[in-house]
């Protein structure tokens, strides 16, 4: 899976970012359809003093193809979904504290277990 970022420099620290997740490279290859899309961006041109001159550019872009099977960020973030999909729940626990204040600790050692399960089954990376 990859993300394609673009970045178009509309204005001296203006910025507009199109972002897209995509197993191929079908959106670079369709890179004018962001265009398209959102109308040819276009910055106005400055004189030497920064005061428009009635002339718009074309905004500058950047293209950043992220390999997110590599992205460190976005595995984390994969990472903390999938546990809390399959964390017991809060009432579970809730009811295991209060057992355990009564002097049963056996059912809060079964939902430790259970988290320290979920986190061996989906390591950080």
């Amino acid at each position: 899976m990859f993300k394609l970022k673009v970045t178009f420099q509309n204005s001296p620290g203006i910025e507009s970012v199109y972002t897209s997740e995509t197993s191929d490279f079908s959106d670079i290859i369709a890179i004018n359809s962001v265009s398209e899309k959102w109308g040819l961006p276009e910055r106005p041109e400055l004189d030497e003093m920064g005061q428009p001159t009635g002339v718009m550019l074309p905004a500058e872009y950047s293209i950043e193809i992220i390999d997110l099977d590599q992205d460190p960020e976005y595995l984390l973030q994969q990472c903390h979904a999938k546990r809390q999909a399959e964390y017991p729940s809060l009432g579970e626990f809730a009811d295991a504290f209060v057992k355990m204040q009564n002097g049963d600790s056996s059912q809060m050692e079964a939902y430790v277990a259970a988290c320290m399960a979920v986190k061996a089954k989906y390591p950080k990376p």
